[in-house]
């Protein structure tokens, strides 16, 4: 069977096409990550390796050549396996509205995210995406994004009409946070920015059963991983960048969230050292 992916892995990989509107993620030992928050509605597609995915007692493996949607406001165990010291990943964020609705106004049961196979066509508009992320404003992105999941649908995927989707509320706090500086997030600062009184904020999120702290746990959170897992900053860098005082403070927040600290998850990504031949 051809490679799905090849083409994929290898745009990705080039430096002139590096930009905000998608990641990679390429360690070479084996990750075991515990609540991975998800920020955002996020299409993975596996061009090389596998990776495990656990929420609610499902278990699941999307495999080389295959893609897992995953909804966003979620928090799900992942396992990235390399085969061969070889995992690579590609990542594209969605925004909420950009999710489809049924135009008959019925609803599906939502879930937390599915599994499916790459064919030419879907590789070809990943491509064609990464080729124009470096140079295309955000409002065409946008479109292309919204003509990706169109795309899903048209050859059968209709699970992206399950996805659960996001809090209103939550996802605007966590915006407000991507723009704002860690270290000034407080909740009369969010209350103000979102035009609520602190008492009706808290009520709100009640109802979302969420809380500021628990939005700026995951935001935190999300942000070390993320850049853990795309940069070689430093860990303290990264501790200062996320709202940390202390390196030894954040990787102790790290590890009981991740199940495994960040130096341990840096590790995961050094390049292997082969021994020369005399």
């Amino acid at each position: 069977m051809a490679n799905q992916t090849a083409n994929i892995k290898d745009l990705s990989q080039r430096k002139t096409l590096q930009s905000d509107a998608f990641s990679v993620y390429a360690p070479v030992y084996q990750q075991d990550l515990l609540n991975v928050p998800i920020l955002k509605p996020v299409l993975i597609i596996i061009c090389s390796g596998e990776k495990q995915l656990e929420s609610k007692g499902r278990v699941e493996t999307c495999y080389h050549d295959q893609f897992v949607f995953i909804a966003g406001s979620n928090s799900i165990g992942m396992r990235n396996i390399p085969k061969d010291y070889s995992y690579h990943a590609v990542l594209i964020e969605f925004e909420d509205d950009e999710l489809p609705l049924k135009d008959n106004g019925e609803t599906s049961d939502p879930v937390d995210f599915f599994i499916g196979d790459m064919n030419a066509l879907l590789r070809e508009s990943i491509a064609q995406f990464l080729e124009i992320s470096a140079v295309y404003p955000e409002e065409l992105l946008k479109l292309r994004r919204k003509e990706i999941i169109s795309l899903l649908i048209s050859i059968g995927y209709e699970g992206v009409f399950a996805i659960r989707r996001a809090h209103k509320l939550t996802d605007k706090i966590t915006e407000i946070m991507k723009q704002s500086d860690a270290n000034s997030i407080n909740i009369p600062y969010i209350s103000r920015l979102v035009g609520l009184s602190e008492s009706t904020l808290h009520r709100k999120l009640k109802e979302e059963n969420t809380s500021i702290k628990e939005i700026k746990d995951r935001f935190r959170m999300g942000t070390a991983l993320h850049l853990i897992q795309t940069t070689d900053l430093p860990i303290g860098v990264i501790a200062d960048r996320c709202g940390y005082q202390t390196h030894s403070k954040f990787s102790m927040r790290f590890k009981k969230h991740f199940g495994i600290t960040p130096a341990e998850l840096k590790k995961t990504r050094q390049a292997i050292v082969l021994p020369q031949s005399e």
